[in-house]
């Protein structure tokens, strides 16, 4: 494939959802194929202890794995978990959506090609879909610095946000590929807003809290295709979640 066509490839973000503890082999299997932007969340399911139960599960917690990648590789990493996790069995889950945008084309290599990935010091939008009318800014930050995301984006006209704390992988190879101490401990920002607000939105998180200053971030958006519980987005809630207990 030549490095334009490459370069024009979409990004999704898939997510799987496995059992507690699994998440760090889930990350290695992503790693395997070579992508680098990996997070785990750790999350609970809903179901009732009768159902769990019945389906033959014994916990509905879970660990929640986060990957950036190319929009090629959705599937064949999608067999790759379904072999790995038994997927067609009740307990675990994964699935695909397509970036809208990343901000910061460094960013946007790195996540496409990896560390032997082209290196630029540009900071500038990466399109890849502009069709919804809402999306959703996701923000990964170093733990500490959500703050500075928050602050940014309320100044460019966010209502409110979710923070969300999550480990990474593979941080070594992004030392390398970006140039900076990158700690594992994360902290995800989630804003929702409307689409003409994205741009505005991403270039002040970018200034504020991005890959030159402390906080290492990355910034992507997702477009939203139904919402509920916020009208006209204006009256969007700021709220945070506690760090899971280690258990």
């Amino acid at each position: 494939m030549s490095e334009e066509k490459r370069r024009e490839q979409p990004l999704a973000l898939l997510s799987a959802i496995v059992e507690r503890d699994r998440g760090d082999g889930a990350g290695e299997v992503m790693r395997r194929r070579g992508h680098r932007v990996v997070q785990i969340l750790r999350g609970n399911g809903t179901a009732k202890p009768d159902l769990l139960s019945s389906l033959g599960l014994t916990s509905s917690r879970k660990d929640i794995v986060l990957c950036l990648l190319p929009g090629v590789g959705v599937a064949p990493l999608l067999g790759d978990l379904e072999r790995e996790f038994a997927m067609q069995r009740p307990g675990s889950v994964a699935f695909a959506v397509d970036l809208a945008a990343i901000g910061g084309r460094k960013a946007y290599e790195y996540c496409l090609t990896g560390p032997e990935g082209p290196q630029t010091g540009e900071e500038e939008e990466k399109s890849v879909r502009e069709k919804s009318r809402v999306e959703l800014v996701v923000a990964i930050v170093n733990r500490g610095h959500s703050d500075e995301v928050m602050e940014a984006a309320s100044a460019a006209g966010a209502t409110g946000g979710t923070i969300l704390h999550a480990r990474g992988t593979g941080v070594h190879e992004a030392e390398v590929y970006l140039g900076v101490p990158i700690q594992p401990e994360k902290e995800l920002v989630l804003i929702l807003c409307r689409q003409e607000r994205k741009k505005e939105i991403m270039t002040a998180i970018l200034q504020g809290a991005g890959l030159a200053t402390e906080g290492r971030g990355l910034v992507f958006s997702l477009p939203v295709s139904a919402m509920a519980g916020v009208s006209a987005l204006g009256g969007a809630q700021y709220t945070e979640t506690l760090p899971a207990a280690e258990d």
